[in-house]
């Protein structure tokens, strides 16, 4: 378990049979991971099976008015996600995000694009980018269920006496993480 942190709880959970489980549970937040360790010398390694590459699935487009711009529909609508979205139509470069609004609508005036690129701001480390059909601007797109799933890949702790110490994989900093159970690598 994470030590010396306030309001918040964060671990890791290793299994003898090398399959492992993380936590991290912030106000109403929670964030998890699942996968493999092992141990290389005085380091316990994590890794997760790969990210999809895609958060979100385009499940309809059309072409409407043209005069209507580009649409962008939150399926279902969610207002509690929708606050925490952000689209780019420039591949996801710094500077061209726009929060969408409401339940989850984002209209934009007319321009030329060939991709959404959409990003939840709870998982900061990464964001799909969508390709479309040329000429549609009205898209409906939905979260998939992996959302909030985080991907190690080669994450290293310093194995210890006492537990785990290192770095957080969603938190800047060193931390340590404190030996709660029996099994231990």
């Amino acid at each position: 378990m994470l030590t010396n942190v306030r309001e918040m709880a964060s671990g890791f959970l290793l299994m003898p049979d090398h399959r492992f489980q993380f936590f991290f549970s912030y106000g109403a937040l929670d964030r998890q991971a699942k996968g493999e360790w092992e141990l290389e010398g005085d380091q316990v390694v994590f890794s997760s099976a790969k990210w999809s590459g895609a958060d979100f699935t385009i499940i309809s487009s059309k072409t409407e008015s043209p005069e209507e711009g580009i649409i962008v529909l939150l399926d279902p609508p969610n207002p509690m996600l929708a606050a925490y979205l952000h689209l780019s139509l420039s591949g996801g470069q710094e500077n061209s995000w726009i929060q969408f609004r409401g339940p989850g609508e984002l209209r934009l005036e007319p321009q030329e694009f060939d991709s959404l690129a959409i990003q939840f701001e709870f998982c900061p480390e990464r964001f799909t980018v969508l390709p479309i059909t040329k000429g549609h601007n009205q898209f409906v797109i939905r979260p998939e269920q992996t959302l909030f799933e985080l991907y190690l890949h080669q994450f290293r702790l310093q194995h210890t006496a006492e537990g785990l110490s290192g770095r957080h994989p969603l938190l800047e900093g060193s931390f340590v993480y404190t030996r709660t159970g029996s099994a231990a690598p």
